[in-house]
């Protein structure tokens, strides 16, 4: 089974990326004059929900960059990649919440996690065992996909027009740290996208492997079957000869 320490971090992912698409969701829609304002407005505007999804985000943030070098530290370029993502985005969610600016932009970022809590779900059905072709695995990948393109390609392409809009009005340190955010994240994207097309193409061919070993040996044991039927009629002939 997994370790204890993968469930708990699973479970941890799986409560903000929740938690946040809510505040995310709600934040939209009760203030959406706010993001469709001009962007000096949208620049300026904070919330004491936005302070509280921004705070409980470096939280999480912190916590699941610890949880990856204390436990499951790999040095892979996907493994490095997410790390560096989570030191960028702790320093700019830090700094734009510390100003109280532009948190209304910052918080579009965290529409990735509506995209989040179905690759969390996605890990937990493989942690149960859950095989690729069950109903519940392909309709959640189904919604990953969707979420995926939707969430993280088309949100992020937002957000890179957001900046350059921006950039007439922003400091120059904002501005900076809000691209290198959308530059790491652009590599966190390709790099996960890599690593789950990857991994399902894995296991699908590990199942195709195991029914083809299956067939072949429903396939060998009728031909032992049909050999020991022809033999055994082959000496009932014999006898009868015989006799």
């Amino acid at each position: 089974g997994a370790r204890p320490w993968i469930w708990k971090n699973r479970l941890i992912s799986m409560e903000h990326a929740f938690l946040v698409s809510c505040i995310v969701v709600y934040t939209h829609i009760v203030e959406w004059d706010i993001f469709t304002a001009s962007t000096d407005i949208n620049m300026n505007h904070h919330s004491v929900l936005m302070h509280f999804a921004l705070s409980f985000s470096i939280g999480y943030f912190i916590h699941d960059f610890l949880d990856n070098v204390l436990f499951e530290y790999r040095g892979t370029i996907e493994h490095v990649s997410v790390l560096a993502h989570h030191i960028v985005v702790v320093g700019m969610f830090g700094l734009f919440n510390w100003m109280d600016y532009y948190q209304s932009y910052v918080i579009l970022t965290l529409i990735t996690e509506i995209n989040s809590i179905f690759l969390h779900v996605r890990k937990i059905l493989q942690l149960t065992g859950v095989k690729i072709t069950h109903r519940i695995y392909i309709m959640n990948n189904v919604a990953n996909v969707f979420t995926f393109f939707f969430c993280r390609v088309i949100g992020q392409l937002y957000m890179m027009y957001s900046c350059i809009i921006a950039s007439y009005v922003a400091p120059l340190g904002l501005l900076i740290s809000g691209i290198s955010a959308m530059v790491s994240l652009a590599v966190v994207n390709i790099a996960l996208a890599n690593s789950l097309f990857a991994s399902d193409v894995r296991q699908w061919r590990k199942l195709q492997r195991v029914r083809d070993s299956v067939s072949g040996d429903d396939s060998n044991k009728g031909a032992l079957t049909g050999n020991q039927t022809s033999s055994s009629k082959e000496s009932q002939n014999g006898r009868a000869h015989a006799d």
